[in-house]
């Protein structure tokens, strides 16, 4: 029986992610990782390596509309130009 809180789940995950390094571990390792690299530098740098790299944000989801409705018209109140475009969303 799963939890409210995905214990199951979890445990689950972490047996998967085991079993799959016990495999990496089994057909070479990091050896063999290097070798097939390597072997690929294009699969590798598109396909793998650039996928690792993390990527930064400025968003602030916990903003609403209201908020930053508030926000536009306290620019414009003050002069500010605001240089934008938007993309009108359907229900």
């Amino acid at each position: 029986m799963v939890g409210p809180d995905g214990a199951l789940m979890a445990h689950a995950g972490k047996r998967s992610a085991m079993l799959v390094q016990d495999a990496f571990e089994m057909i070479g390792g990091v050896q063999r990782f290097a070798q097939w690299a390597d072997e690929n530098p294009g699969d590798f740098y598109t396909k793998l390596f650039s996928k690792t790299i993390t990527r930064e944000s400025d968003v602030n989801v916990q903003v609403g509309v209201e908020n930053m409705l508030d926000e536009l018209q306290e620019a414009e109140a003050q002069g500010v130009v605001l240089d934008a475009e938007f993309t009108e969303m359907e229900d």
